[in-house]
């Protein structure tokens, strides 16, 4: 008998350059480099929903089962190079930096001897994604990028790739820390690509929405899952920053990224919004280039709340009400 996963999705991560690690380090200290790479993949992990299916001196295989997989492994694959980015900057990393390169791919896998072990395409296309990656870089099949973007992830546009024994294959780059690539493959900072980008609308934006408050009750029932919310907002085509604001019963207040996607119909649209217990405002605040920019450094950082204060560029423009029940 064998296991089947019928929708599984699977995390290769790959750490580059170990044998000469090993070479310039020695065994001893390299294969203590190597036992917290490997504690920080189980602790990403398990953080995310998934598990780690096999450790081979220098990479992993994580996997990730149920309706939320998609979303799950790009969160585990965002937390773990954050983390490993913030640990090469003490004293210590900066002698013994990390870098990992990353393919995620889905599909039906299976399992080997004694379940423990599993098989399918699925892993080898996430190995070639893995092989063919730029340092700290995570490449992705299109079913992993259109489901991120639903949720509010960012993705490179799709190229079609020839991976090895695998065939054309359209391939997505994962934008996990707040970067894009310019045409020639340069970075290009969010701050800068949106300071680029200035309001030209200068009259007041208008935000209705479709549902007016929101219950305690909801918000439990969709906590383990972003929210996505939607209304219309006046005159269409307007250039604005405009972000979703948490607000808790204390007056601290909490960002949510990304954005809010104004769509030029006049729609917007406020995808991965993570509300927790004691929240009991949302707000959609429309900033400057000073507060955006300042918001964007915050997500870089990770740096959700709590904070105090608004930056002084801020006009709330409507607010939900989450209401007991």
């Amino acid at each position: 008998m064998t296991k089947v996963i019928p929708d599984a999705v699977v995390v290769l991560v790959d750490m580059v350059g170990s044998a000469k690690m090993e070479r310039l380090m020695g065994r001893s200290a390299t294969a203590a480099l190597k036992s917290e790479f490997m504690r920080l993949i189980v602790e990403q992990s398990i953080n995310n929903n998934g598990r780690m299916d096999n450790f081979y001196g220098d990479g992993a295989l994580v996997i990730f089962e149920g309706p939320t997989n998609k979303i799950d492994a790009c969160y585990f694959s965002s937390s773990l190079l954050s983390t490993i980015a913030e640990n090469n900057q003490n004293e210590k990393g900066k002698c013994n930096a990390i870098d990992l390169r990353t393919g995620i791919a889905c599909g039906t896998i299976e399992s080997l001897y004694n379940y423990r072990f599993f098989s399918g395409q699925a892993i080898n296309i996430a190995g070639r994604l893995s092989d063919i990656c730029k340092k700290n870089q995570v490449l992705v099949i299109e079913p992993i990028a259109e489901f991120g973007k639903r949720r509010g992830l960012s993705f490179s546009a799709g190229v079609t790739l020839a991976l090895k024994d695998i065939g054309n294959t359209l391939v997505f780059e994962f934008i996990w820390d707040g970067t894009e690539r310019g045409p020639s493959g340069e970075t290009i900072s969010e701050v800068e690509r949106f300071e680029s980008i200035e309001p030209t609308i200068s009259e007041p934006i208008k935000f209705n929405f479709e549902v007016k408050t929101l219950t305690e009750r909801q918000m439990i029932r969709d906590m383990d899952l972003p929210l996505m919310i939607e209304g219309v907002y006046a005159p269409p085509s307007a250039q604005a920053h405009v972000w979703v604001i948490l607000q808790d019963t204390y007056g601290n207040y909490y960002l949510q990224n990304p954005p809010v996607s104004l769509l030029p119909d006049g729609r917007w649209i406020a995808t991965n919004v993570l509300p927790g217990h004691g929240i009991v405002l949302f707000h959609f605040v429309r900033v400057g280039s000073g507060g955006h920019a300042n918001f964007l450094q915050m997500v870089a950082r990770r740096a959700w709340g709590a904070f105090k204060s608004l930056p002084g560029d801020s006009e709330i423009l409507n607010s939900v009400q989450i209401t007991r029940i």
